[in-house]
């Protein structure tokens, strides 16, 4: 219960009753609508031109496409149960809150769906998804204790890759399905990627400037672990229990090993660059500060590794990471994104690729290099 009188302030009060608010509400939303199946409810709070997208479907500007996703997968899998293990919240009355809710699903495929008729495979998986709230106070009454409250943006990630495996179906036919179906749209067109260094914009700080500022930590672990590439500089920023999530294969990675498994994405996409889009964050009673971090990758298909020989393809790939930070290090990180958006761009250049070995036929050398090719891409 939030009292008044541990606040200097009325406004932070209210902000902190509202962010305790919107977590019941965020618990409230996923019983009513993936337990109880009350698909409905969302217009209570849905503004028409909701922001959004789930998994590898392209950007939505509609309640209607946000509703119809949820319908699809419900469809899918009738009794799915849904844990959720923590939700980040910060904001303000006036701007609005951003909250960010790690959660893991499990259930039984008994519904046709993109992916295939019905299985009957058991499935786990486990997301993030990001949403921009905003509080209309003087609508909320005792009968409605979410009455005012508006969902304006709302972002889902997960490995779709990880959920197509459960259901026993080949990579390579689910991204045929994808690009052969209205129900997911084309990514945008990426442009030239910019040198990912950019020493005169670069923000120098020091010690004492990231102490107790994750928005800072962040930042300064981005632009020089991730985008200059000083990856012994890991050290400075991850606690010696620090432990990586890896949404890929569902294995945790201590510091060292989370070096190695930068280094081998960094070798495949050698161009790559992150570009931070939104950081929440909000602190707790042992003084762990849990971060939310909405992130884009831009690189180029140009070294080897798990997805085969370079392509060539530029990837564009939209991500959220959880941070849990103690005394200004990383304790602990989970990181969210689709894999299947990487096979897809990729599968664009391979389909290229087959169409010019094929307008020389005559050339059976030639035209057998694709064969040995899609093997690598989708194993």
């Amino acid at each position: 219960m939030v009292k008044l009188t541990e606040y200097s302030n009325k406004n932070d009060y209210l902000s902190e009753c509202n962010k305790s608010l919107i977590n019941k509400f965020i618990k409230y939303l996923f019983n009513e609508v993936w337990t109880k199946k009350n698909i409905g409810i969302l217009y209570n709070f849905c503004i028409p031109s909701l922001k959004s997208f789930s998994g590898s479907r392209q950007l939505q500007y509609s309640d209607e496409e946000y509703i119809k996703e949820i319908i699809y997968k419900l469809a899918a899998f009738p009794n799915i149960k849904v844990q959720l293990h923590e939700t980040i919240t910060s904001g303000n009355e006036k701007d609005g809150y951003k909250t960010s809710t790690r959660w893991t699903m499990t259930g039984k495929h008994h519904g046709p769906s993109i992916y295939s008729d019905e299985s009957g495979q058991q499935v786990t998986l486990s997301g993030v998804s990001h949403k921009y709230i905003k509080i209309d106070n003087h609508a909320n009454n005792s009968n409605n204790p979410f009455q005012g409250i508006e969902l304006v943006e709302n972002y889902t990630l997960y490995n779709e890759l990880q959920l197509a495996s459960q259901l026993n179906m080949d990579p390579g036919t689910l991204t045929n399905r994808l690009h052969a179906s209205s129900y997911c749209g084309e990514e945008k067109n990426i442009r030239h990627i910019e040198r990912r260094i950019d020493k005169d914009n670069l923000p120098t700080l020091n010690l004492e400037e990231l102490t107790n500022s994750p928005e800072n930590i962040i930042k300064s672990y981005v632009n020089e672990v991730l985008n200059q590439r000083y990856l012994d500089s890991i050290h400075k920023y991850c606690s010696a229990s620090f432990k990586y999530n890896d949404c890929e294969e569902n294995k945790q990675h201590d510091v060292n090993q989370y070096q190695n498994y930068l280094l081998m994405k960094i070798s495949m996409f050698p161009d790559c660059k992150f570009h931070i889009d939104e950081i929440i964050y909000e602190k707790t009673n042992d003084n762990i500060l849990k971060t939310s971090v909405r992130w884009t990758f831009l690189g180029t298909h140009e070294g080897y590794g798990k997805y085969g020989p370079p392509t060539g393809s530029s990837l564009y790939l939209r991500g959220i990471s959880h941070y849990h930070i103690k005394e200004d290090k990383f304790k602990e990180k989970w990181s969210f994104y689709n894999e299947l958006d990487t096979l897809k761009s990729l599968k664009l250049c391979v389909e290229k690729m087959d169409e010019d070995i094929n307008e020389d036929k005559h050339d059976p050398k030639e035209a057998d290099k694709t064969d040995k090719f899609l093997p690598y891409l989708f194993y």
